[in-house]
């Protein structure tokens, strides 16, 4: 089995979908909050500093005519959140069962991320900065480089790891029976077992509430005295 820092390439690309998972939802709640307790205007401002995450393309419907113009904004953060959190959640789910077709819409997702990132770093050396940028500029350029080495590390290593789980078709069919037949063994397991009988009531427990005391027939009218 191939290793990484002395560990599995499974679970690297484990550890690779619970940072996204968390980063996915610390991103969603940043990108809400910042929607609905800002201005119109300051939320672009807001949250552009993130754009260097793949959202870089956004830049361009900030400088369009478009109408609703902040609310689309939004709309292609959120849409984008999302994406990136069930790609994130099926590959966390692939690296369980070690199916290389769960790890598929994480890498379609991560090659669209390194292209935004790859334009918007060379578009980002080649251009000069506006002066209100340019302070900014000092720190942004490196953390895009960083990051967009970080996705392309991560990128190798999850597809790596898809490599192995289709070179092993065998155990990723056995861990995906498993899977199935562990769903399936916790639903008969809660199904059969035992309902708690029901205490009688003290009523039921006390038949003299349900006696009703018969009443002696009469006597025969030779037998009245």
């Amino acid at each position: 089995m191939y290793t990484l820092c002395c560990m599995s390439l499974s679970l690297a690309a484990r550890i690779i979908a619970t940072l996204g998972l968390s980063v996915s939802i610390l991103m969603i709640n940043i990108v809400i909050s910042e929607f609905f307790g800002r201005s119109r205007d300051e939320f672009f401002n807001a949250v552009e500093p993130w754009s260097f995450l793949g959202l870089n393309w956004t830049r361009f419907l900030h400088n369009s005519n478009i109408p609703n113009r902040v609310l689309v904004i939004f709309s292609c953060y959120f849409g984008y959140l999302i994406l990136y959190l069930i790609t994130c959640s099926l590959l966390a789910i692939g690296t369980v069962i070690r199916h290389s077709q769960f790890a598929s819409p994480w890498l379609y997702f991560q090659i669209v991320s390194i292209a935004d990132q790859l334009v918007t770093f060379i578009l980002n050396l080649t251009t000069i900065p506006a002066p209100e940028n340019a302070e900014r500029s000092h720190w942004y350029i490196p953390l895009c480089s960083l990051h967009l080495m970080y996705t392309i590390y991560v990128w190798m290593v999850v597809f790596a790891a898809s490599e192995e789980w289709s070179l092993n078709p065998a155990r990723s069919l056995t861990n995906l029976n498993l899977f199935d037949a562990f769903i399936v063994d916790e639903s008969i397991e809660i199904n059969s077992q035992p309902r708690p009988e029901k205490s009688p009531s003290y009523l039921a427990q006390n038949n003299i509430f349900f006696e009703v005391e018969i009443p002696h027939p009469l006597p025969d009218k030779y037998d009245i005295v």
